[in-house]
């Protein structure tokens, strides 16, 4: 769980670095790709854009929490202008996460966003991200953040509980996922013992995205390191010590373009043996 709430503030890093050569050392082995998923992308062009939504509770038997949030939104281009929004699955009890389906009074079609701990929307902050649509809104991707505050009703008692929601953020009509290439050493350290450290390069093919490695050895967690890259590519070092008798880790790449199309790829890094 430490390792999931670290994930989703993968995107408010603000780190920047540029691709660096390994530095020398023993016996290093290069990380094999097993799987990786996405295409290459067109080079997208974000547009700020703002959102407010006035929401309200209404029962709803269909969906494990037993209420959804429904209500109107104004938005601001390349948004359609007015609609309605409801919840069309809830995807989280704790906290409650749901995605939410904004269909324009217009006719243009609808655009469906993930919104995760949505009690946050009774007051406070919170995060968006559109990950599907139909018609113009098709290919619309984006993201960013909420602000809610409360209109009226008691927090304790969710159908009395009227609010409003303002987005900040970005989106682009670009449903194209980066195309992530990644390779990975271990690098054996005197000590402590079992004591590697691992540089993995990571390169989206285009400039400017958010990243995460995460290494690890069986289903035990090792490292994690997130951040953004204004170049196409990047080397991210790490430092971990391995259990007692682990021969390969684990290193899981992901990239995230500006309005949130992600990509990953796993690879499987052999470590050199190292004295017990």
């Amino acid at each position: 769980m430490r390792y999931f709430k670290t994930l989703l503030l993968m995107l408010a890093v603000a780190a920047v670095a540029v691709p660096a050569a390994f530095a020398g050392g023993s016996t290093h082995s290069v990380g094999t790709p097993v799987n990786a998923v996405g295409a290459a992308g067109a080079i997208a062009g974000p547009t700020p854009v703002t959102l407010t939504f006035d929401g309200t509770h209404v029962a709803n038997s269909s969906l494990p929490d037993g209420l959804r949030h429904e209500g109107h939104f104004t938005a601001a281009p390349p948004l359609c202008a007015h609609g309605t929004a409801v919840d069309v699955e809830d995807l989280e009890g704790a906290p409650l996460s749901v995605m939410r389906k904004y269909t324009c009074d217009d006719g243009s079609g609808t655009f469906t966003a993930f919104l995760p701990a949505v009690a946050a929307e009774h007051g406070g902050n919170g995060t968006w991200k559109i990950v599907a649509g139909t018609e113009h809104y098709a290919t619309l991707r984006g993201l960013g953040t909420y602000t809610g505050h409360l209109v009226s009703g008691n927090r304790d008692d969710f159908p009395s509980v009227v609010y409003q929601t303002t987005w900040q953020g970005v989106v682009d009509f670009d449903a194209v996922a980066p195309s992530v290439t990644a390779n990975a050493r271990a690098k054996k350290l005197r000590r402590p013992a079992r004591t590697y450290a691992v540089p993995t390069v990571v390169d989206a093919h285009e400039p400017g995205f958010t990243y995460s490695v995460d290494i690890r050895a069986g289903k035990r967690y090792l490292a994690l390191k997130t951040g953004t890259s204004s170049s196409s590519a990047i080397t991210v070092s790490a430092r971990i010590q391995a259990p007692r008798g682990t021969r390969a880790i684990i290193v899981l790449v992901t990239v995230t373009d500006a309005v949130g199309n992600e990509s990953s790829t796993t690879l499987v890094v052999k470590l050199k043996p190292a004295a017990t």
